[in-house]
């Protein structure tokens, strides 16, 4: 079956501030994905300061776009430009209509859609906690993690990298999962996700304060667990947690 990523036309808007970028689509033709574009983009468009269109632009900023839409073959800079000069190109429908005309989603929500209809039933705490390494398809495994884990209970940030430790359940063993995240160095919002299935012994270390702010990193890279960062999942049997940059650094 074709992943419904590789389907059509999509849209990605790029916020022209801190560069972080999302996709929608997808679009059934390039039409509709650059129709889209100039919906999005020509909500924010605005004529320099003293009233004039101007000739040329360097960036979507020059003219007001600071969140700009782009699809592969869309030049945004020429577009803008005469989207300012004829209104009436401008497309009738605002953005969220021509989505739902085109059947398309923000990426996230696709993915949504599919851990919803992909989640196991099972789990592998118990294999992991005897320091067996499962095996299944990462699809599964982010499924799993964004489906069947309980609500989160904050523990405790680390002292060596800040990561932000908490505790989940398993909804399908009911056993408990420490969860430890932490920023990837230099990279904003992209962050490393360690999910460890804990024994009895390991949650009553952290009710006494044995494991604490300042040994849980050392504690959950020295154990198997399952690794997410973005739209990627994967089992490991170590960590160097906190590795400085975008790549995990795990042992398998």
């Amino acid at each position: 079956m074709t992943s419904i990523f590789s389907q059509g036309y999509w849209v990605t808007v790029e916020d022209m501030y801190d560069h972080d970028t999302r996709r929608l689509g997808p679009f059934p033709s390039v039409e509709a994905a650059f129709a889209y574009c100039d919906a999005y983009n020509a909500t924010q468009l605005t004529k320099s300061k003293d009233g004039r269109i101007p000739t040329n632009i360097d960036s979507s900023k020059d003219v007001g776009v600071w969140s700009l839409a782009t699809a592969t073959g869309y030049e945004p800079n020429t577009r803008l430009l005469e989207l300012l000069r004829d209104p009436a190109m401008i497309p009738a429908a605002d953005p969220p209509t021509l989505m739902a005309q085109y059947g398309a989603k923000h990426e996230y929500e696709w993915h949504d859609d599919i851990n919803k209809a992909i989640a196991p039933l099972t789990c592998w705490c118990e294999q992991i906690r005897a320091g067996q390494m499962p095996e299944a398809d990462g699809d599964v495994i982010l499924a799993y993690l964004q489906e069947r884990l309980g609500e989160s209970h904050d523990l405790f940030t680390t002292d060596e990298h800040h990561g932000d430790a908490s505790y989940r359940q398993c909804a399908n063993c009911h056993g408990t999962i420490f969860h430890l995240t932490v920023e990837h160095e230099g990279f904003g919002d992209a962050i490393h996700h360690y999910f460890t299935p804990a024994d009895s012994d390991a949650v009553n270390a952290v009710a006494t304060h044995e494991l604490h702010s300042g040994n849980f990193e050392d504690w959950v890279g020295a154990r198997g667990g399952l690794y997410k960062s973005g739209y990627s999942a994967c089992f490991y049997a170590g960590a160097e947690v906190g590795y400085p940059g975008i790549d995990h650094k795990l042992r398998f």
